[in-house]
């Protein structure tokens, strides 16, 4: 497979146990000694991780045809569905043109809103008394999906939500091992004990999902603030040429519930980690947010001002993407530079390996939020920072991510004064980048 280094490893699996083990830790290591564009080997399986930017922006932007989303993305189908996510194509076309008027300036002011009102009423259910030690972990993760509750379904979604929390949790902790078992995965047809369990919590889910969409279908309610759910219906005609509409409703709303509560909960329990980890630059965002004066109606272009926290946010998305490599595979010989791509290569652009790659950032495993001043911006290459993706797949979510990342940090920290820590957590390998324990601090009431 091409002019690339390849992994030492095992005769007969390779790299299967190492990276069962602790894909993550493994993989950085490996880039740092062999590079940032290596050849992987699972049995008989061949495939590439990589975190060279050039190669990142050819696959995903420049010549994007010439690639196609590996196998791996199935396995996320057994909880999505057929979604935008795992979409390719014309339907991926049909589904991006339904997911537009959703993401529009005007939506996000009204998710916006939502997302205030979801965090003030969560933050006034914490029994803050003089250093108390909160599972910031447990908080947070409850707090993104409220959010995305009540950002999709609006009220609808209160019945069944213990359900469907938990159905979705579970069922997501099932995808992250059978995913990290690869081979020795059992076909789903087979009445193990969990795989009956997590059908279980797909009925579940499909319950629940699909009462809501009925429900909203049948009623004639203007909602003052209209839903992401309210939204899908209203362009839901771009879906008549996929298959079942009612199915696919069900699966861009599985897709987007899950993929915006993932995503933004570990961006925001990463950020926190961060700012526990470097108190100098806590300091400062809390004379940011002071010094600006915020509104108690709050609007979203007053947060936009706050800058450092902006860049506190994308440099902890530089540490901790939440998705750390995306899989393609070639469907022709290609050539970036002086690598050869041959055709069938399986590729995993990394952007955990991007954002870490000296040969774009300095001192790349230090947390540094000045690497986002303006004047810095031009000299990132493209393909080096991708947190959200690259090219026309670059994640539609992605403004949205945003707006509700800032506006819980900033309530957040507003209210509360948190805890140093001494030392960092440790990633887990999962198909996200999660932490390996929990995040406890102690959090106080501000006294501004």
């Amino acid at each position: 497979m091409g002019n690339v280094p390849k992994i030492p490893g095992h005769f007969i699996w390779g790299q299967f146990l190492a990276l069962r083990k602790n894909s993550i830790p493994f993989v950085l290591r490996n880039a740092k000694q062999y590079g940032y564009v290596a050849e992987y080997r699972i049995f008989k399986k061949k495939f590439w991780f990589v975190g060279q930017a050039d190669i990142i922006q050819h696959v995903l932007q420049e010549n994007p045809e010439a690639y196609q989303k590996s196998k791996g993305y199935k396995i996320l189908e057994l909880i999505t569905g057929k979604g935008l996510f795992t979409a390719e194509g014309d339907r991926w076309k049909a589904l991006r043109r339904l997911y537009g008027p959703s993401f529009s300036r005007k939506s996000l002011e009204g998710y916006f809103h939502t997302t205030v009102e979801v965090a003030r009423r969560r933050f006034n259910t914490w029994d803050i008394k003089e250093s108390t030690l909160v599972n910031l972990t447990q908080e947070l993760n409850t707090m993104a999906l409220e959010v995305a509750g009540e950002t999709l379904f609006s009220s609808d979604w209160i019945t069944g939500s213990d359900e469907l929390f938990i159905a979705i949790a579970e069922g997501l902790e099932f995808i992250n091992v059978r995913a990290l078992r690869l081979p020795f995965s059992l076909p789903m047809w087979v009445p193990t004990p969990h795989h009956l369990k997590f059908k279980r919590h797909i009925k579940t889910i499909d319950r629940v999902v699909f009462n809501i969409i009925d429900s909203r279908q049948k009623s004639d309610r203007v909602r003052a603030q209209p839903d992401l759910l309210d939204r899908i219906l209203e362009n839901s005609a771009v879906l008549e040429n996929t298959r079942n509409v009612r199915q696919q409703i069900r699966d861009e709303v599985c897709t987007l519930f899950m993929a915006g509560h993932e995503t933004t909960f570990l961006t925001l329990l990463w950020t926190i980690h961060n700012l526990a980890l470097h108190p100098t630059v806590l300091e400062q965002c809390y004379a940011e947010i002071d010094a600006a004066q915020l509104s108690d109606a709050l609007h979203l272009s007053e947060l936009e001002k706050l800058e450092l926290l902006q860049k506190v946010v994308l440099e902890t998305l530089r540490l901790y993407p939440p998705v750390w490599h995306f899989g393609r595979v070639s469907l022709t010989t290609d050539r970036v530079g002086s690598t050869d791509i041959p055709k069938g290569s399986h590729l995993r652009l990394s952007p955990l390996l991007a954002h870490r790659n000296p040969a774009y950032w300095q001192n790349p495993e230090e947390f540094s939020p000045s690497r986002f001043d303006t004047e810095k911006l031009s000299a990132i290459p493209p393909g080096a920072y991708i947190p959200f993706g690259l090219g026309a797949r670059l994640c539609i979510g992605k403004g949205f991510a945003h707006m509700e990342l800032l506006t819980i940090l900033t309530l957040f920290l507003q209210r509360f004064s948190i805890s140093r820590i001494q030392t960092a957590h440790e990633i887990d390998s999962s198909l996200t980048v999660r932490m390996k324990k929990e995040l406890h601090l102690i959090i106080n009431t501000r006294i501004k």
